[in-house]
C-alpha cells in the first residue's frame, strides 16, 4: 500500500492511504472478522480518515458501515479527538468486538503506516515537501511513477528501492538511517521505508559533504553540537537583520533565534541513540 496524494491549491499535497489490498492483508490476520472489508486509516494530518477511496473529516460514527469498521472508527477517534466521541461510539468501545480489536494487535507494516502518518505531517510543517520539486513529491506520493522503479512498486520500500528512488547509495542511506536523520521501521530484521523517510532522503541527497556534517554534528549534540548551535543562531539574526521582511516578521525570527540559543544546553543534550 502506497500514499495516495490529495493536491490541494498550490503546492500542499497531503498523503493517505487508500489501497484496499494492504487492508485485506491486515484483516485476514484475523480470524474473528467474517468478511473482509478495507478499515479507516488515519490521514497524515490526523484530522480525519481515509476508508476505501473516501477522504473523510473527523472521525464520527457512521452506522452504515459494518460493525468492524465503526469499531476501528471509534478507536481512531478515541485517539485523536476523544472530545468528540459520540456515546454510540463510547458503547461500540466498550463492546465484546472492541476488546477482539484491542487483543488483536498490529502488524509491523500496519504500525509502519501509522507511524509514517504522523512523521509525514511533521514533515510537511517542518517545510522539507516545500524544498522539493514537483517531480520529486510525484515521486514521494507514488514511487511506482520513478522511471528506474518497477510500475508495482508501493510502500514500504527496501533500502534498495530507496536507493533507485532517490539517488542517494545504500551506504549513504544505512548512515543517516544510524544517524536518527531518515525514520526507519523495522520488519524482521529488515529496515523498511515510507513517504516521510522518502521526502527527507530526497533532500538529505541535495546536501554537501560539509553540510551533512553539520547536520550529524547538530544531532549527536555535544559540545560541538552547542557551538553550532550558538553560530546558526548568530547567523540566523544577522540574516534578519538583512532580510526583506516586515517588523513582526523579523521580531518572529530573532525570537526563534533567541530560544534556540537560550536553549543550546537542552540541544546539545539530545545525542543519538
Amino acid at each position: 500500500m502506497g500514499p495516495r496524494p490529495v493536491c490541494e491549491q498550490g503546492v500542499r499535497v497531503k498523503f493517505h492511504y487508500t489501497q484496499p489490498d494492504h487492508a485485506e492483508l491486515i484483516l485476514a490476520e484475523s480470524t474473528f472478522y467474517v468478511s473482509i472489508e478495507p478499515m479507516p486509516l488515519v490521514r497524515a494530518d490526523a484530522d480525519g480518515y481515509t476508508y476505501a477511496g473516501e477522504w473523510v473529516d473527523g472521525f464520527a460514527d457512521r452506522p452504515e458501515l459494518p460493525l468492524a469498521v465503526r469499531v476501528r472508527l471509534a478507536r481512531l477517534g478515541e485517539r485523536y479527538a476523544p472530545k468528540k466521541l459520540s456515546a454510540a461510539q463510547r458503547e461500540l468501545l466498550a463492546s465484546p468486538m472492541a476488546e477482539r480489536d484491542a487483543a488483536r494487535g498490529t502488524s509491523p507494516e500496519m504500525e509502519g503506516f501509522q507511524a509514517d502518518a504522523l512523521d509525514a505531517e511533521r514533515a510537511w510543517e517542518e517545510g522539507v515537501y516545500d524544498e522539493l520539486s514537483d517531480e520529486q513529491r510525484q515521486w514521494v506520493s507514488h514511487p511506482s511513477s520513478h522511471p528506474a522503479l518497477p510500475a508495482d512498486t508501493r510502500y514500504p520500500l527496501t533500502l534498495g528501492q530507496l536507493h533507485l528512488l532517490t539517488g542517494a547509495s545504500e551506504r549513504q542511506l544505512r548512515h543517516w538511517t544510524d544517524e536518527d536523520l531518515l525514520p526507519a521501521h523495522r520488519a524482521g530484521t529488515h529496515r523498511r521505508y515510507y513517504s516521510a523517510a522518502a521526502a527527507k532522503a530526497l533532500l538529505l541527497a541535495q546536501m554537501t559533504q560539509q553540510q551533512m556534517a553539520a547536520l550529524i554534528a547538530l544531532r549527536r549534540g555535544g559540545e560541538p553540537g552547542r557551538r553550532l548551535v550558538v553560530l546558526i543562531g548568530s547567523v540566523m539574526a544577522s540574516a534578519a537583520d538583512r532580510a526583506d521582511v516586515t517588523e513582526q516578521e523579523r521580531s518572529d525570527i530573532l525570537q526563534g533565534t533567541r530560544a534556540l540559543i537560550d536553549n543550546r544546553d537542552a540541544l546539545a543534550g539530545n545525542k543519538a541513540a
